[in-house]
């Protein structure tokens, strides 16, 4: 368990290497450009849900290079390592088994019944934290991360089709160039709380 904190926490001192623009769909998580720790990013829909194409179409790639650039900019140039292929950002598309509804079913565990779901497809490295753009929905709340030790995982998950406290959450991403907002920075806070920062 040290060693695996050890490794974790190394992906918070990496240089920021995030860049913006769309890629080419993967269904497998590509061969990695380094085996250090790393944030692998995936977009993943329930059996039934609607795909919007955002690995594909710079959705994720921008929302990551904006909140990635903000902080490198709070932290002298350091930011979180990133899963890259060829040097730009792996993103990986994930279907799910279970549907939209079964998984809302699991209320404050979504995120850890997507954890599993993606465990079983083989999405378990180590080295790994998985940032997952779930288009799927919650009625408990916007996102979900680890905290360990109390709740161990390597996935730190936002629910796009998620509502907190009777309201829908926000489905606005930063684009090219424009700063974080309140999706782009909760992915942030999911991933800190999946590394073992203190709750906030």
């Amino acid at each position: 368990m040290k060693r695996r904190w050890l490794v974790l926490l190394a992906v918070a001192l990496a240089p920021s290497s995030a860049a913006s623009g769309a890629i080419a769909r993967s269904t497998a998580d590509q061969p990695d450009d380094s085996g250090l720790p790393q944030i692998h990013l995936m977009y993943v829909v329930p059996s039934d849900g609607a795909d919007r194409g955002f690995d594909v179409n710079g959705t994720i790639v921008d929302s990551t290079a904006s909140w990635e650039g903000w902080l490198a900019g709070q932290t002298g140039g350091r930011s979180l390592r990133l899963d890259t292929y060829l040097g730009q950002p792996d993103v990986t598309f994930a279907r799910l088994p279970q549907s939209d509804s079964q998984i809302a079913s699991n209320g404050p565990s979504v995120r850890d019944e997507v954890q599993r779901e993606l465990h079983a497809l083989g999405f378990d490295a180590p080295n790994k934290v998985y940032a997952v753009f779930y288009d799927g929905s919650s009625t408990f709340s916007c996102g979900g991360g680890a905290w360990p030790p109390a709740l161990p995982g390597n996935v730190a998950a936002l629910y796009l089709r998620g509502v907190s406290s009777g309201i829908p959450c926000p489905d606005v991403y930063a684009g090219p160039g424009q700063p974080p907002g309140y999706r782009d920075f909760s992915m942030i806070h999911e991933i800190m709380h999946t590394l073992g920062f203190v709750p906030t």
